[in-house]
């Protein structure tokens, strides 16, 4: 059964009124639906020096950190992060509970489970469970889920008080670095219509 809190990124209500809709039941664990404009932003706001990143990209690090932030504070063991375009695959919810089971069980100490991303396919990926691996290089956070302690780790490091890179490309150095347990499912439970979310395309 799910039993998952779900926090979800838009800043458009044409756009979260159908992403409510494609969540069908599972929106009434919808614990917020919110997003950081980044036109309401100034150039190169909370950045490092010689940081290169558009006001878009900052404010959907902003949304992502905002999320991790609210569920530390609900204290949620574990958040699913949805960007408003995502789109759900066959057989969603029962393979994500499959995997959070598993990784409870076998894997306690994770951080990230991709639910969807985009990666450069590989021949020989390593494999943990269940339709679980351990993911290469991967960019895209339009559908994930952080544990308590992969949100307290985040937000911890220097790079997301002072940004540096794009938020999906920082998880995916930290992942290969060994700061982060990352984990994914394969093959992915969700993809995206669009490329890219309102708040990332904003220069």
């Amino acid at each position: 059964m799910w039993k998952y809190p779900i926090y979800g990124i838009s800043i458009r209500k044409d756009r979260k009124e159908r992403f409510l809709k494609r969540l069908g039941t599972l929106r009434k664990y919808v614990k917020g639906i919110h997003g950081v404009n980044g036109i309401t932003l100034k150039p190169r706001q909370g950045c490092a020096p010689g940081c290169k990143l558009r006001r878009g990209q900052i404010g959907c690090f902003f949304s992502h950190r905002q999320i991790w932030r609210r569920m530390l504070a609900a204290n949620h063991p574990i958040a699913c992060v949805f960007e408003d375009d995502v789109t759900f695959y066959a057989h969603f919810p029962q393979r994500v509970i499959q995997a959070i089971k598993y990784l409870n069980r076998h894997q306690p100490k994770w951080d990230v489970l991709y639910l969807g991303r985009n990666y450069k396919k590989r021949k020989n990926l390593k494999k943990v469970g269940p339709g679980l691996v351990v993911p290469g290089y991967s960019w895209g956070m339009f559908a994930y889920i952080i544990s308590h302690r992969g949100a307290r780790k985040l937000l911890k490091h220097k790079h997301t008080q002072q940004l540096r890179v794009p938020c999906d490309v920082l998880l995916a150095n930290l992942g290969l670095q060994g700061y982060l347990n990352n984990f994914a499912l394969f093959p992915c439970a969700c993809g995206y219509l669009t490329l890219g979310s309102d708040t990332n395309r904003i220069r």
